[in-house]
């Protein structure tokens, strides 16, 4: 009986196909943990220079306002020298704009600090999580490359068994199998589901039906062309 055969047929060239789309797809899923775990690290070594920026920045800030109060001791000096009230005034100006300087640059390197506390406080958590995102890809690095193995094992399996049942085929029918199979591959074949085609859901007749059950001719869907089977 055709039935038993095209089954298998069917079967092991659905097979065949799943695992071989899945092999393909297999360094363009990599490519996208990849892409997903260097996202991780970047945000790490984002944090880890922004961090480095801000405590530099301190430092700046703290070098300045030490230059400021330097430039007001001399300010403050230079206004003990003075005698004439214009004089006096104009150094007053800038002993107060260099104090406002001081005062504004303080309050900044203040600010500074409380980011550096907190971008610090934060910085073990992102470590953290990018250290599980590290162990997450070797995770997955070492299944894929294991299931790769697998999947490539068994369509070869897969192959040899294929060749071995289409041998099977009826020389009057091998042609037509052989046109199906090039311009639908795993989809040349279809199983009925009731008494439709599951491809296309149209209906057989009942002659063509009963001639299917009776499984001694090559049956085609007279809608879709695919070639039909009983399913056990």
């Amino acid at each position: 009986m055709l039935n038993p055969l095209l089954r298998e047929l069917h079967r092991l060239r659905k097979l065949i196909r799943d695992a071989q789309g899945e092999i393909e797809r297999g360094p363009r899923v990599q490519k996208a943990h990849q892409a997903k775990l260097a996202a991780q690290e970047k945000v790490l070594v984002d944090a880890k220079d922004e961090l480095k920026k801000r405590k530099a920045g301190i430092l700046t800030g703290e070098a300045q306002i030490k230059s400021l109060n330097q430039q007001l001791s001399k300010y403050e000096k230079q206004l003990n020298d003075l005698t004439a009230q214009r004089d006096i005034e104009a150094k007053q100006h800038e002993i107060a704009n260099t104090k406002a300087l001081i005062a504004k640059q303080e309050d900044e390197v203040l600010e500074a600090m409380g980011d550096v506390d907190e971008r610090t406080a934060k910085l073990p958590e992102i470590e953290a999580v990018t250290a599980k995102a590290k162990a997450d890809y070797a995770g997955y690095e070492k299944d894929a490359s294991e299931r790769l193995a697998r999947l490539r094992e068994s369509a070869a399996e897969a192959t040899k068994a294929l060749a071995v049942e289409e041998a099977k085929i009826p020389p009057g029918i091998r042609g037509q199998y052989d046109r199906l199979v090039k311009a639908h591959g795993a989809d040349a074949l279809a199983p009925t589901e009731g008494q439709s085609c599951s491809h296309c859901r149209v209906g057989l007749t009942a002659q063509h039906y009963s001639d299917l059950q009776r499984g001694q001719e090559f049956f085609c869907c007279r809608n879709c062309g695919r070639a039909l089977y009983i399913p056990a």
